[in-house]
């Protein structure tokens, strides 16, 4: 700590203050193995006024590079530190540690309003080239083109731009003339995008979420996603074992099959399977098109709890059926289908008397 305090007393990004308030230091480790410098200003959030400066979604960024041959990735370093704190702003920032009392004269990490405020910045240093020959995602920027002439061009572009504010590049992150890189989590490459191997607690979240919103296309979810899910649970260690391994794999090409599912018709007679095991419940929605039974949606959810605990898979099955029902009432709901388990007195649930 007193190594990182000396640094940006000398490159000026904070200052000795004597403040009335302050919010604490944390020494936390980086998913490289480092120690990382954090403050917890979570008690400066609370009171602070968001900022609603739009983040771009990761999708609409990764659609525009569908036909780029060749790409250039950028790593603008410590980003945050190329804007400056307004004076009035400044007393807010005041830190203590057991060096004295601090307070920031640019940006630091931990304010509630800095990522759109760094979004900002970029949005106005690159507001002509962005979307048409390079994308930036906070301090990530990727330059695209067709042609090697024509890559130079805008490299060039988007270089001078970053020069008059101040910018520079973490060059070990970044990536020249290339035609796969990897970008927002993704690889990118000419014919299409791989999703890239999660590396930290982040990461898992951000890979489940793509995969949950595709949930219904993909049978038995939630017992493939499972490994992955306890990693998220607070505390748990992050360690990537085989079955995590194999989660992933499952999930990845179960994103790159070609959908199966076709549209309900509601003047149909629906049949609803459903099925469990010791830790998930699963459900499938299904309807007779063109003399077979085709698949409208899947669902699936994990037993929690003392749900676990069930001695007996009826109580799953029982469970399930309530669950899905639940799940595909706007299909159901006050129509009659046929109800299949294998579990014969789940059969009492739907008896008319």
């Amino acid at each position: 700590m007193e190594a990182e305090i000396q640094q940006y007393l000398v490159k000026i990004f904070i200052r000795p203050c004597n403040r009335p308030w302050a919010s604490p230091v944390l020494m936390i480790r980086n998913p490289d193995g480092g120690i990382g410098f954090c403050i917890d200003y979570r008690g400066l959030n609370a009171g602070t006024v968001k900022d609603s400066y739009p983040i771009p979604l990761i999708d609409g960024i990764l659609d525009v590079l569908g036909e780029a041959q060749l790409l250039s990735t950028m790593d603008i370093a410590s980003g945050y530190w190329n804007v400056l704190m307004e004076e009035e702003s400044i007393p807010k920032t005041a830190f203590t540690c057991k060096y004295g009392l601090y307070e920031w004269s640019v940006m630091p990490f931990g304010l509630c309003n800095a990522v759109p405020a760094f979004e900002r910045l970029m949005e106005t240093v690159l507001v002509d080239l962005k979307w048409r020959i390079c994308l930036a995602y906070l301090d990530d920027c990727v330059i695209f083109s067709k042609t090697f002439r024509t890559h130079l061009v805008r490299l060039r572009q988007v270089l001078t731009r970053f020069r008059p504010v101040g910018f520079k590049l973490k060059m070990k992150k970044c990536h020249w003339g290339r035609s796969q890189v990897a970008f927002l989590g993704h690889v990118v490459t000419p014919t299409g995008m791989n999703v890239m191997r999660p590396r930290d607690l982040h990461a898992i979240r951000s890979f489940l979420g793509l995969t949950s919103y595709f949930r219904r296309y993909i049978p038995g979810y939630a017992s493939i996603s499972a490994p992955l899910e306890r990693l998220k649970v607070k505390e748990a260690t992050f360690e990537w074992k085989n079955a995590c391994e194999s989660a992933f794999r499952q999930l990845k090409r179960a994103l790159m099959k070609q959908p199966i599912l076709v549209y309900p018709n509601i003047k149909r007679l629906f049949q609803l399977y459903v099925d469990s095991s010791r830790y998930a419940v699963g459900a499938c929605l299904m309807q007779e098109v063109d003399g077979r039974y085709r698949v409208l949606a899947y669902a699936s959810k994990l037993l929690t709890g003392s749900q676990k605990n069930w001695i007996h898979k009826q109580d799953g099955i029982s469970e399930g059926v309530v669950w899905s029902t639940r799940k595909f009432r706007c299909y159901l709901d006050k129509r009659k289908f046929d109800l299949y388990t294998d579990h014969s007195a789940s059969s009492a649930l739907i008896t008319v008397p």
